[in-house]
């Protein structure tokens, strides 16, 4: 990995219902689970990967990262994930990715951090149709606004990110956002990879 002062999160704790309950990165895409897809992805893109996990936490820790679980046992949404990133973060930046995004840019974060200047806080990462608020790059300095907002009991990434001073990213191709929430995604992407 490249030393720089940015941590990928990636959020591999959420219930997965549209996958009938299975845990979303350890789905495979040609043969490969999502998780993986995304490690690929950013790891030469960051100087460390966490990996925010509420359960098989034995296959994510094989990966060699660290694995952090929300505090809360309810599966609270994907802030609470954040949240507990944080409270291992020994760097000023935090770049957070959902598992289930596997083709991810390989040049995000390079032109997510460009963004980060002046008095923005957070950086969302868009395409030229919309914005992915589950793909941001934001400073160490934001976790006190986010344990005050999830004390409250709320939940929302996107009003969270409301209160913050943030940028957005654009990025060209729309097909690196590519968002897998049912397996007929799964196999959609697998057969357009395949060119079939």
């Amino acid at each position: 990995m490249i030393r720089c002062d940015t941590t990928a999160l990636i959020l591999a704790g959420g219930r997965a219902q549209r996958m009938a309950g299975r845990d979303k990165g350890l789905v495979e895409l040609n043969g490969v689970p999502l998780v993986q897809w995304v490690v690929a992805a950013i790891r030469q893109q960051v100087g460390d990967i966490l990996i925010s996990a509420n359960r098989s936490l034995d296959h994510y820790q094989a990966l060699g990262f660290q694995v952090v679980q929300d505090l809360q046992t309810d599966f609270p949404g994907p802030l609470a994930g954040v949240l507990a990133g944080f409270d291992v973060l020994t760097t000023g930046e935090l770049l957070v990715v959902p598992c289930d995004v596997p083709l991810l840019p390989r040049d995000l974060v390079m032109h997510m951090r460009a963004k980060l200047v002046g008095q923005v806080e957070l950086v969302i990462a868009a395409d030229p149709h919309r914005i992915h608020p589950a793909i941001f790059l934001c400073r160490a300095s934001v976790r006190d606004s986010l344990r005050e907002f999830v004390s409250t009991g709320r939940r929302q990434v996107r009003a969270w990110q409301s209160e913050l001073n943030t940028n957005v990213c654009y990025f060209d191709d729309p097909v690196c956002f590519t968002n897998l929430n049912a397996m007929d995604q799964v196999d959609a992407l697998a057969a357009l990879l395949n060119g079939q």
